[in-house]
């Protein structure tokens, strides 16, 4: 709502953002460097913990190791004997601050016949495997501050991955066998952190003219008491309020839910607003900030970010009636706010019924009723597309020959270039432009 006033080795495979309770979340990045001939050694970079998320807690390296190939032996031996046969391989990752050690290894055991005279791997003294195949995995994990501070930034951090063969053939004396083995690793770093929290608000309110813009200069206000739900990216609720007046600026129809964590969120304008009790009753929405006007909009909020823009615009189906300003100070019961700002100066409602009162001569104060009464009647939610250039200029009026009480002459070039105005806002209180006058 718009608001009118004055190196890598390994191919990079995986982002995951998890937002979680109570404000502790997750962050993790992988890569893999893919099967190849041992030995061999190879750097993996990955991103750091970005400190805008938050502050980190802990930073956890994951190795998921890989072995395959094949192995061959052959019993050299006058005797029958046992041979265990062991492909594996130690694949290790690490930093200046982390180490990760994973052994994968397929073992098979056999009996095989004295040398039967060919050193072929076969018959009845050999073995041939192919497609041995084995994984394992390991961690390591530091929540050291002072290791902390490495991983942090906005650039990468380096590992070195290393894979070097352990194959074995146990077995008697004269014993022949080889292998041929290619490895892989997979690589994540997880970043645990404290979550920033964050904020979505900010308004429900009349949208007298129907253009989405919320223009308290012109009248529009702000509704209070309306019931405003939270929901997660799972359709739970998180939270419910309702709208009051801003405790800075006093403006009412202001909602916030704070201290929320990163993630994808829908707020919605509950139906019971809409009851024939509710605050809602009989208003059609102008306004929703996804533009569709279903009484609810979804945002993905950032860690730490305060999204003021979830807003909600409504105007009566009916438009209630115009009052003059003989209605208004008679009236303060009816009154929609405690105090009004007319070209840049506050006045309390008592006030201002009193300069209504005894606007006498002074036209500085005639100018000043029929703009509050116009305002009031906007606040109300009658259609002020058709003054709404006059209501502007109305209060740069006031603000260049104001405050009420200036004692501007009917005669004077300030009314000169104000009366005009008057006319205008004294024919809309009447009802006779874009709003009935009131029964």
């Amino acid at each position: 709502m718009k608001r009118a006033c004055f190196h890598l080795c390994g191919m990079l495979l995986l982002i995951v953002l998890v937002a979680q309770a109570a404000g502790a979340a997750t962050i993790s990045y992988s890569s893999s460097i893919p099967l190849s001939t041992t030995n061999w050694e190879k750097q993996i970079s990955l991103p750091q913990f970005n400190p805008a998320l938050g502050t980190l807690e802990s930073v956890e390296i994951r190795l998921a190791a890989y072995v395959e190939g094949m192995a061959f032996f052959e019993n050299m031996d006058a005797e029958p004997t046992e041979v265990t046969t062991e492909l594996s391989a130690q694949i290790s990752l690490h930093d200046s601050a982390l180490t990760a050690v994973a052994f994968p290894i397929h073992t098979v055991v056999d009996s095989v016949e004295a040398f039967d005279g060919d050193v072929d791997f076969g018959g009845t003294s050999g073995k041939m495997y192919a497609g041995l195949a084995a994984d394992d995995s390991a961690a390591d994990q530091t929540t050291d501050p002072s290791r902390l501070s490495q991983y942090t930034g906005t650039g990468t951090i380096d590992f070195t991955a290393q894979a070097t063969g352990k194959s074995r053939v146990v077995g008697p004396g004269n014993l022949a066998a080889g292998f041929q083995t290619k490895a892989k690793a997979d690589v994540t770093v997880i970043y645990t952190y404290s979550d920033i929290p964050g904020a979505i608000g900010d308004l429900v309110w009349i949208d007298s003219d129907a253009d989405g813009i919320y223009e308290p200069a012109i009248g529009e206000l702000g509704v209070n008491g309306v019931r405003v739900d939270l929901y997660d990216s799972e359709g739970n609720l998180v939270a419910t309020t309702y709208t009051t007046n801003h405790p800075n600026t006093g403006e009412p129809g202001w909602y916030l839910f704070d201290g929320l964590t990163a993630g994808p969120y829908e707020v919605v304008v509950a139906a019971a607003n809409f009851d024939r009790c509710g605050k809602l009753y009989g208003f059609a929405q102008t306004y929703d900030y996804d533009l569709i006007l279903d009484n609810q909009t979804y945002y993905g909020l950032g860690s730490g970010e305060t999204f003021l823009g979830a807003d909600f615009g409504y105007r009566p189906r009916t438009q209630p009636g115009t009052g003059t300003p003989g209605y208004w100070k008679n009236h303060p019961q009816a009154w929609p706010v405690e105090s009004i700002t007319i070209g840049g100066v506050t006045y309390t409602k008592s006030q201002a019924i009193e300069v209504i009162k005894g606007s006498g001569g002074d036209k500085s104060n005639t100018l000043f009723s029929s703009l509050v009464c116009a305002m009031l009647n906007v606040g109300l939610g009658n259609n002020s597309a058709c003054i709404n250039d006059t209501l502007y200029a109305a209060q740069n009026w006031m603000a260049t020959y104001g405050p009420a009480g200036s004692k501007v002459k009917a005669n004077s070039p300030a009314w000169k270039a104000g009366e005009p105005l008057h006319t205008t806002l004294d024919k809309y209180n009447n009802g006779q432009l874009c709003a009935p006058h009131r029964d």
